[in-house]
């Protein structure tokens, strides 16, 4: 049954995966890109702008320290099997490929409407309004390590959890330009916390061996709590079959009214330096801010100690204490205790924002953009580094086509991957539009799912006013 749950968490999580939704990292040197100004505040689009509304930015993009090749593979019939089957995946290679843990990232937005105009010729304000929808996990290498191939022997499970959020940003911005070298921006960010869900395995023992180190005694104990904002419990009484009395579970969540859960703040920062007509240098500073959600309900397990010595003194008579019926009710019952999550409070909840610093540089070599950009952005668990280069060409007058290679290093575990970023820009006349991603999907299976889990899109239109 263990097994069972644990697989299904990591099931899930590989659904779940993205990362950085404010705009393609491709297009942060590109002049022909109309928001612009969310990669840098520093950055100043030659002309005021609206978005379509709805299609300003729509993007969806997935990050992961393994691939999806890792963890499912194809069979000779042409059906899948996950990594835990025999004949997929020695236990070895898999502990390779695992580290120190599996870590997914995942963020959706979708941009309701981006308003920028000029002020005046040094001062370019900017009003956004973007839905967010984000997701970040972590799955412990001692959790690989057991579901794999389990063993007569200790485990200690731990350090995996999921964290999903979903809020509406409110911003407001402003470019001003210092001098003939200097520009700086800065957005503030008013955040409409909709949704919040926390789960997390803070800690399981399980030892499959007795004091003498051999089979069948089993004990477990481990801490295993749920904090959610935006949903409700639901429970149900539970009556023990081996002695008096019951107790109350959360059986479940359910979908809590639409309202606001929780309020926040944020705010992007960024200074760019332009020293000659054919060099720019820029910083930035993205999403430094938290979420707080109010009345966020929080469970946790029950910390009941799990001992299974095996069936003792068997007999078939129901009435007697020993009988099969009356121990295997037993057994049911500590499983129960074991694994059951009960409501503790109502509390004030604060998370952090997924933060990104970025350093660029970038060389207008007419009419061709060259530019190198380093990154590093924070998610549920662990960090990630990246370098990446990038190269625009203008063949037409309405056309922007761009490339960016990038190699990304993961912190925890320690695992690096190339990446290869495109965009596609079309301006003609008063319009803008554009489809990128900073991660492209190259290798799919026969089913045509894609054998890695780093990739994404976004796309999005706008009109010049």
């Amino acid at each position: 049954m263990m097994k069972r749950y644990i697989l299904i968490l990591i099931s899930l999580f590989a659904v779940l995966s993205a990362v950085d939704a404010q705009a393609p990292l491709t297009a942060y040197h590109s002049d022909s890109f109309i928001l612009r100004h969310r990669l840098n505040p520093a950055f100043t689009p030659e002309y005021d702008h609206i978005s379509l509304p709805l299609l300003g930015c729509t993007s969806l993009s997935l990050e992961s320290s393994m691939g999806m090749g890792s963890l499912i593979f194809d069979r000779p019939d042409g059906t899948l099997s996950l990594f835990t089957s025999s004949g997929t995946i020695s236990k070895d290679e898999l502990m390779k490929k695992v580290g120190g843990g599996l870590n997914f990232g995942a963020e959706a937005a979708a941009t309701l409407i981006s308003y920028g105009r000029h002020a005046s010729e040094d001062c370019y304000r900017t009003l956004d309004v973007t839905l967010h929808a984000v997701a970040d996990a972590h799955v412990d290498r001692s959790v690989f390590d057991m579901v794999k191939d389990v063993q007569n022997r200790s485990y200690t499970l731990g350090n995996t959890g999921l964290s999903a959020s979903s809020w509406l940003d409110i911003s407001v911005g402003e470019t001003d330009r210092i001098d003939e070298h200097w520009t700086i921006g800065g957005r503030l960010k008013i955040l409409i916390g909709l949704m919040n869900a926390d789960l997390r395995l803070n800690r399981m023992n399980l030892n499959l061996l007795n004091a003498q180190g051999t089979a069948p005694a089993w004990t477990a104990d481990g801490d295993v709590s749920m904090a959610v904002a935006g949903f409700d419990y639901t429970k149900e009484y539970k009556t023990y079959q081996s002695r008096p009395g019951g107790y109350t579970q959360v059986k479940g969540i359910s979908r809590g009214g639409l309202g606001i859960r929780g309020f926040g703040i944020g705010t992007d920062l960024g200074v760019a330096y332009r020293m000659d007509d054919r060099w720019t240098f820029s910083a930035s500073l993205l999403d430094l801010g938290f979420i707080t959600w109010y009345g966020s309900r929080k469970a946790v397990s029950s910390g009941s100690h799990f001992v299974f010595d095996g069936f003792q003194n068997l007999s078939a008579d129901d009435a007697d204490p020993n009988g099969f019926k009356n121990q295997w009710n037993r057994l049911k019952d500590d499983i129960a205790d074991l694994m059951r999550l009960e409501e503790v409070e109502k509390a004030a909840r604060t998370n952090m924002l997924n933060m990104t610093f970025a350093l660029g540089a970038t060389c207008q070599l007419q009419p061709v953009t060259l530019g190198g950009l380093f990154t590093t952005r924070t998610h549920y668990g662990f960090s990630d580094i990246e370098w990446r280069l990038s190269a625009e060409v203008a063949p037409f007058s309405d056309w922007n086509f761009a490339l960016s290679p990038a190699f990304v290093i993961y912190d925890n575990p320690r695992t690096q991957r190339f990446a290869l970023g495109a965009m596609v820009s079309y301006h003609p006349g008063r319009y803008n539009f554009y489809i990128a991603s900073d991660n492209l999907f190259f290798r799919v299976n026969r089913q045509l799912i894609p054998t890695s889990l780093n990739g994404g899109i976004m796309f999005g239109a706008a009109m010049y006013l």
